[in-house]
């Protein structure tokens, strides 16, 4: 289990990740919220906090990259290193949005993804189990067959609004479709 906590702050833990995402494309967890940052607007930088948000990062792929997105990169590596993600997929607990919006990204532009599993007036202090299906995600969002992911992070961040957050992260795991639950499961 993971705790996540915030004050006036965005902290980020990543991990490398080696996952074959055509033997485990769905990712499960279980998180809860104890103490929530404001409902904002994630889509407008600078009013973006968020109680929790799970990452998950792709590897930079000159191909299939846009013109802008290869123009970026080399200020992306300056800033983040040479392996920094291509491409991510982010899945929030926080927002002003409804469930299962998917909200353009401030900062990922078109390399990004960000997806609205529980919105910030979610109830706290309550365990809620998520899964979501990368592979589906990521033609969805990318129009493209997905490469296996190099990372995963999770983040809480309240300095736009000067608040705290308290959160957990548990059971973090790639399984096979066979494993996952039926929706609503």
């Amino acid at each position: 289990m993971i705790e996540v906590i915030s004050d006036d702050s965005v902290s980020t833990l990543y991990k490398p990740v080696n996952v074959d995402l055509e033997e485990r494309p769905i990712l499960r967890w279980r998180w809860r919220v104890d103490e929530a940052a404001p409902a904002t607007d994630l889509s407008v930088k600078g009013e973006d906090d968020c109680s929790l948000a799970i990452y998950v990062g792709f590897p930079y792929q000159p191909e299939e990259a846009s013109f802008l997105e290869r123009m970026e990169r080399q200020l992306v590596e300056t800033w983040a290193g040479e392996d920094a993600p291509g491409r991510v997929l982010r899945y929030v607990f926080c927002g002003r949005h409804a469930r299962g919006d998917v909200v353009d990204s401030p900062y990922l532009g078109s390399a990004g993804f960000v997806r609205v599993l529980r919105p910030a007036d979610s109830p706290t202090g309550q365990w809620f189990e998520e899964q979501v299906d990368l592979a589906a995600d990521y033609r969805q969002a990318f129009d493209e067959d997905p490469p296996d992911p190099t990372q995963i992070a999770i983040q809480a961040d309240t300095d736009n609004t000067g608040s705290a957050s308290r959160a957990l992260v548990a059971d973090l795991e790639f399984v096979p479709r066979a494993a996952a639950a039926a929706p609503g499961e």
